[in-house]
């Protein structure tokens, strides 16, 4: 990341774009809107060296768009009908959830507590949501491990009871202690200290952010004109 780092959005310019496509989530784009705007974000990927989520990005979203393309909903039987309304609300959430995806896959823990604290967000908020970044990566490293576990002596996946007892049952116990651990990180850490913080890792704006924020709010304006 650190040498694609130039090409990172500051984590405030996400969460302003996280916000606006959010709260637009109900607004009807053009038929290319919603497409261009998922495009800007695969470009970024791209351009951070994320090749595979970009792709995955852009693929999974023209599957929607491809389903949903020239689509008379209300003229469909039935049962098609019901299936293209689930295709519908799916695509209409994605691009928030894609929004979210980004900002979780391109911060880390110390930018993103950084830029928090520029925008003067409540310490009830901003540790919480550190919280949810420490939490997340070390939440899915263990389900890999239980998984490759279960791999190693053959045990397969076909029966729900036995998916139960293998993977949520020890899942919920490493929930506890990886909370635990990040407790003692806040802790040791003071992050709730109401002193004032020195942080290694400084946010700055530059040309890659009001390009980024300018194309989704151009997107956006265009498609309302």
């Amino acid at each position: 990341m650190n040498k694609h780092k130039k090409y990172n959005p500051n984590p405030i310019t996400k969460i302003i774009v996280l916000l606006l496509i959010s709260f637009s989530v109900t607004a009807v784009y053009g038929k290319y809107a919603s497409l261009g705007i998922v495009i800007i974000f695969s470009i970024l990927y791209f351009l951070l060296g994320k090749r595979k989520e970009g792709i995955k990005n852009l693929g999974f979203y023209m599957i929607l768009f491809i389903c949903l393309n020239d689509v008379d909903m209300k003229n469909l039987p039935a049962f098609f009908y019901m299936f293209a309304t689930i295709i519908f609300i799916i695509k209409m959430f994605y691009l928030p959830f894609m929004a979210g995806a980004f900002l979780i896959k391109t911060t880390d823990v110390g930018s993103i507590v950084t830029s928090l604290d520029k925008l003067h967000v409540s310490k009830n908020l901003s540790i919480p949501i550190a919280t949810m970044f420490r939490f997340g990566p070390s939440f899915k490293e263990e389900y890999k491990n239980i998984r490759f576990a279960m791999k190693m002596r053959g045990i397969s996946l076909k029966k729900p009871l036995l998916a139960m007892e293998y993977i949520y049952v020890p899942l919920l116990s490493i929930s506890s202690e990886i909370a635990e651990d990040i407790a003692k990180y806040a802790e040791t850490k003071a992050l709730s200290d109401p002193c004032k913080k020195v942080r290694l890792r400084q946010v700055s704006f530059g040309i890659i952010d009001f390009l980024f924020i300018g194309s989704i709010i151009g997107i956006m304006v265009v498609d309302l004109l």
